[in-house]
Order: C-alpha cells, then sequence, then structure tokens
C-alpha cells in the first residue's frame, strides 16, 4: 500500500495535484485481514490520530481528477478485497486540511 500523506490537495479537475507530500509504503497487508481498522492503524503510525484525515482511495489506472474515492467505512475496505486479486498496490492518499472538498 502506497500512502501519500503530510500536505493538500489542490486545483479542480485535471489540474488537481498533491503538494509537496510524503510517501510511506505498508507491504505485505493480507487481503483477507483488510478492514478500515487497518486504516486507522496505519493513520496511527502516521501520527495524525483518528479524527484528523479524510483518507482517499485512488482507483488503479485513473488520476487524482477522476479516480479518488473516500474511505470512510468497512464498506469500501470490503471493495477493496474485492479487487485485490487484480490490483496489487492500493495508493492512499491523507487529507488532513479538508482540503479537496475546498477545491471540488
Amino acid at each position: 500500500m502506497e500512502v501519500h500523506h503530510g500536505e493538500f490537495f489542490c486545483g479542480a479537475g485535471k489540474n488537481r495535484v498533491y503538494l509537496d507530500g510524503k510517501v510511506d509504503w505498508f507491504d505485505h497487508i493480507k487481503a483477507q485481514y483488510w478492514r478500515f481498522s487497518g486504516i486507522d492503524e496505519i493513520k496511527l503510525m502516521l501520527d495524525y490520530g483518528l479524527e484528523n484525515v479524510n483518507v482517499h482511495w485512488l482507483f488503479s489506472g485513473m488520476d487524482l481528477a477522476t479516480g479518488l474515492r473516500i474511505v470512510d467505512s468497512d464498506r469500501e475496505t470490503l471493495i477493496m478485497k474485492q479487487v485485490a486479486y487484480k490490483v496489487k498496490n492500493f495508493v492512499l492518499y491523507f487529507d488532513q486540511y479538508n482540503s479537496l472538498d475546498d477545491n471540488a
């Protein structure tokens, strides 16, 4: 899993970018055990707390303008589990400033 964090989204549509963020990798996550609580664990490991950040999943093969989906429950992690057999690298973006909503 590739996690972009530490900064914010800027722009809208095709001009949307994630500025100055850091990237951390979390390898060997077993799909059968994947739950929203796993995302909470990653938030805590990266020192964001549980309530301080919105998490967005970038669909494989898509860009920031059209491929982001909010992950806020096990409903989304269930979908991630269902496609894990063909998506080997999930990409998440942490939005601690709620900047995606500000730039939509």
